[in-house]
């Protein structure tokens, strides 16, 4: 079983490539905040994203591990 660190958010791939994360993430005092983002095949750091989470397929979602 997953520890709630072990994961910070979903990745879905769209059909034509597009990656979208799903972030969230909480302090120790109990703030929270999530976050939207959106990578289009071209977007310079699409590669490095699609790295970090792994095979993927389109219509695909998958756990998102801590970026480092």
């Amino acid at each position: 079983m997953a520890s709630e660190q072990e994961y910070i958010g979903t990745a879905l791939m769209y059909e034509d490539g597009t990656i979208e994360l799903k972030l969230i993430a909480s302090t120790p005092a109990g703030g929270i905040g999530d976050a939207l983002l959106v990578y289009p095949r071209e977007h310079k750091d699409y590669e490095t994203i699609l790295a970090h989470i792994g095979s993927i397929k389109p219509g695909e979602e998958k756990n998102v591990r801590p970026f480092s």
